[in-house]
Parts: structure tokens; sequence; C-alpha cells
């Protein structure tokens, strides 16, 4: 502002100088001047003002969003600016309006009347030193730029990195539609077999490639109970290594969930409460329990209990994406419950995947829902990319508002440089008319201006690369898979700006090129 500012003072100048020498006092123009920057600041703190009414909105909805199907982690937000957000907003913008008008205006009073009055507009130009003041705020600004750019691209980084994770599941067109079976009388044992029932009907709904159940969803941010596993003929691992995670799930939960089985058979039809106990293990249980071992076929210890291996599933996330989970041990619901921790069958989520294109299964289900066991309500309904852009919330919500006000840095960063090469070629009008008579091509007079420009751009990066080295590992813990000083990161930063930096620089260097050496010359 301050850039632009004097650019504008420097082409009134000669304005001033007749007004001073009509009689104005200079205490009187730096007033008018300083009325100007004022009200000019104080619109934009106008619009800023109206601006954040509208983005606030924005910015509940896009959190609430992410958080609604997250059971446990809404969060509530009372953003609506109030009195005293509007109040400081304003004593900000005049406060900036008279600090940053203040130099142009006491800079515009301190000229010699008569010269101004005798000399050529050009050459009272020339005779304006050089603004070392507003060299020094774009390299502030810009060593800014890349700071806040740099910070942009590593929560971005760690955002997309976080969403291209291996889930172990594919949540494309799938459906957890969660009931309550609180009131249920638990003790009853046909409630295993209303599971079943339900499902086989739901197998069969239009647009259905495959339904199941499962008692901890991933990504919930929680795991089932635990468990202390062991080997018969082993020694017990120590219990931080022996804990496992326990999840009750249906014959074709993999199949919903898009979860590859690497070794063995699904649950099937066959493993009913009278059955031998099976289970399935996680990839990660299996590398821990039977190192370099096939554990197909082999037993684990629950409780006293022995639980045959017949399958290896890929690991899934459960508490978040950042987090290695446990080993997780899968039971069928059709054998439990035949030990603790549960008391009883708990309530399960269904899980539906559909076809490509086909419709929310949500109605239908619950019409199912009503005719088979009408005493089980439905508690909600979401998808599972939901559940994951849930997950990853506060990552959302960090990336997008960094990389806003990254391009905001951006932006304000042309707008000060623009300003400073715009009072430059103000200032130097007649010597670019008089290179150019002498034979200075277009390409001279615009690598004239760009030159002008680069030395403190560059200075300003360089502040900025090392301000990003020193003060980036205090976000460390807020980024996944990504080092604070990640040499892509900065290049792509640093990339940024010296864009921005030639864009502000094209105009005033092409209005450069296109001065008249004639007209120069007969001004001068």
């Amino acid at each position: 502002m301050a850039n632009l500012l004097l650019a504008r003072a420097s082409a009134r100048q000669r304005e001033i100088a007749v007004r001073l020498s009509i009689g104005a006092g200079r205490l009187r123009i730096i007033r008018q001047l300083l009325t100007e920057s004022v009200l000019l600041s104080l619109a934009g703190g106008l619009v800023g003002t109206l601006f954040a009414f509208w983005l606030t909105g924005i910015l509940i909805a896009f959190v609430s969003a992410t958080q609604r199907h997250v059971p446990g982690r809404f969060t509530h937000l009372e953003l609506h600016p109030d009195w005293r957000i509007v109040l400081f907003t304003f004593g900000a913008a005049f406060i900036s309006g008279i600090l940053f008008g203040l130099m142009p205006a006491w800079r515009s009073t301190r000229v010699d009347i008569a010269v101004c009055l005798k000399e050529s507009a050009h050459s009272l130009r020339g005779r304006m030193g050089r603004f070392q003041f507003g060299r020094l705020l774009v390299t502030v600004q810009t060593a800014i730029s890349v700071l806040v750019v740099a910070a942009a691209g590593l929560f971005g980084g760690s955002l997309f990195r976080l969403l291209t994770l291996n889930y172990g599941f594919n949540p494309d067109n799938v459906w957890l539609i969660s009931v309550n079976t609180h009131h249920y009388p638990k003790k009853r044992a046909d409630l295993p077999t209303l599971y079943t029932r339900i499902l086989e009907r739901a197998n069969g709904l239009p647009g259905v490639k495959a339904a199941s159940v499962l008692s901890y969803i991933p990504l919930s941010g929680i795991g089932g109970p635990d468990g202390l596993l062991s080997v018969p003929g082993k020694p017990a691992l120590p219990r931080r290594e022996s804990d496992t995670s326990l999840n009750l799930i249906g014959s074709r939960c993999f199949d919903a969930m898009g979860t590859r089985l690497l070794s063995g058979r699904p649950f099937n039809e066959h493993d009913i409460a009278s059955a031998e106990k099976v289970g399935i293990i996680s990839q990660f249980a299996a590398q821990r329990f039977f190192p370099k071992q096939n554990p197909i076929g082999r037993h684990i210890l629950l409780k006293g209990k022995l639980i045959q291996i017949v399958g290896v599933a890929e690991n899934m996330k459960y508490s978040s994406l950042r987090n290695q989970d446990p080993p997780e041990l899968y039971l069928p619901y059709t054998q439990a419950p035949w030990t603790s921790p549960w008391k009883g069958l708990p309530s399960l989520t269904f899980v539906i995947k559909t076809r490509p294109g086909a419709p929310s299964p949500d109605a239908v289900f619950r019409a199912l829902l009503r005719k088979m066991a009408p005493d089980i309500p439905i508690a909600r309904t979401y998808t599972m990319d939901q559940q994951v852009n849930g997950s990853v919330g506060r990552e959302r919500l960090m990336a997008s508002l960094s990389i806003f006000f990254g391009i905001l840095t951006l932006l304000l960063t042309a707008i000060g440089l623009y300003g400073i090469l715009a009072y430059g070629v103000t200032r130097r009008t007649g010597e670019i008319g008089i290179r150019m008579a002498l034979g200075a091509r277009r390409s001279d007079v615009i690598w004239l201006v760009v030159r002008s420009a680069a030395a403190y751009v560059l200075a300003g990066i360089v502040i900025g690369v090392i301000a990003v080295l020193a003060v980036s590992r205090l976000v460390a813990g807020l980024l996944y898979d990504i080092r604070p000083d990640d040499a892509g990161n900065l290049a792509g930063a640093v990339a940024a700006l010296l864009l921005v930096a030639a864009i502000a620089a094209l105009f005033p260097s092409l209005r450069a090129s296109r001065v008249d050496p004639a007209a120069s010359l007969r001004q001068e």
C-alpha cells in the first residue's frame, strides 16, 4: 500500500507544488493525503469485514461437513464476527492507513516549490531520491511469502500423502448403516440368526454387490476391545506386544470393504456357534505371532479358548491414518458371544457395497429392516468416503487455510512489487525516453525495469528460505511423511514467488517499453 501511494504521490508532485505555492500549508497537504489513505484503508476494512461474515459461514459448514458423520469427532464452532471483531478490524485498518500513508505524504511535501514549478515533470521525478523504504518493504513481503507458501506446500503435501495411503479398504461406493440393539434383548439366541437373515435379503437388493456387518468401523478413532493373544507351545509375548484388537464381522465383510484376503478363506455359513472357533488375523498380527511361518491352520489362545486361523487379511486403519494400529483379530459374529469382552452380541454396523452409479441403499434397507426387525432402529447412514474425509478433517482444514493465505500473500507481494516498479517507471520516464532515443530496444527497457526489482526479490527469497529452515520444525508434529525442510517444497515455493514477481513486473516493464522517445525529449 505504501508503494502504491508513493507512486500516486509521485504523479501528483506538480499539483502539490502548486497547492503549496498559493498558500497551502505542508501540514494541511499531509492531512489531505493521510485522509485519502485512511479512507482507502477503511474501505478495504469494510470489504474485509463483509468477506469475513461470508467466509466464516463457509468455514463452519466445511468443518461440520467433514466431522458430522464421525462419531465423537463433531466440532462445534462459533465463528460469527461480533462488535469486538469489527472494532478491531476497523482499528487495524485506520492504523494501517496512517502508517502506510504517512511516508508518501511526508515525501510529497518535502520539495523545492520553485524547482517544481520551473522544471518539467520528468526532471522533477528524476530528482526524487531512491525509495529504499519501499524496497525494504518488498523484500520483507517476499520473505514472508516464501514462509507462508512453503507452509501451504507442507500442509498440502501432508494431506495428499494421507489421502493416497493404502487404507486397507476401498471406500468407493461403500455405505455404512448402523443400528441400535441396545434395547433389544441381547441374550436372545436369535439375534445372530436375525443378522444373517437380514444380510441374505440385503445381498439380493438391486445395485448391491456385497453386504455384511462389523462391530468396529475403520477410521472411527477407536478400535475393538483388546484381547491378549498367545500361541500354544510358544513363550507368551509381553502384554504390550500380545495386545490385539478384536472385531466381529460377517462372512462377506472383506468383499464389502474391498479388503484383500492375502491367504486362507473368508468366513462362511459353516462357522456357527457349535463349530470349531475360527478367526482371521491381520497381516501385522501374522508377522508378530507367526514370523516367517504360514499361520493358516495354526491356533492361537484368547482367554483360554483355542481359535484356528483360517485367513490373513491386509491391515486396515482404525484409529487414524497416521497411526499404526495394533494387531487385529476378526471373529465371525455367528460364533459370538462365546467369551468376553462382549456381554452378548453388540450392535453391529451394516456395510453395503453398491455397484458404480447405483442409488443409495438407505431407503430400501430401511424398508427391509422395518419389515424384518421393526424394534431395531437405524442410528445413522453415511458413506465410507465421509468416514475417510472426517478422519482428516484437521489436516484438510489446515491445508485449505494455509493454501488460502499462501495465495493471499502472493497477491499482496505482487501488489507491493507492482507499486514500487510503477513508481520507478514513473520516476525514470525521461531517462527511459533518452535511452530509447539513443538506440535502446524494447527488450533492453524491459530488462532494465525487471533488473531493478530482481535484487530485492532475490534477497527476500534468501531470507524467506532461511526462515523456513529455522521455524519449519515447529510444525513437524502436524505433518505426515514429509520433512519440514523438504527440498522439493522449498523449490516450489521459490518458483511460485519468481512467477508472481515476473507477472507483477510485466505490466510496468511493458508500459516503460512503450514510452515515446520524441514526446519524452520534447517534455524534457
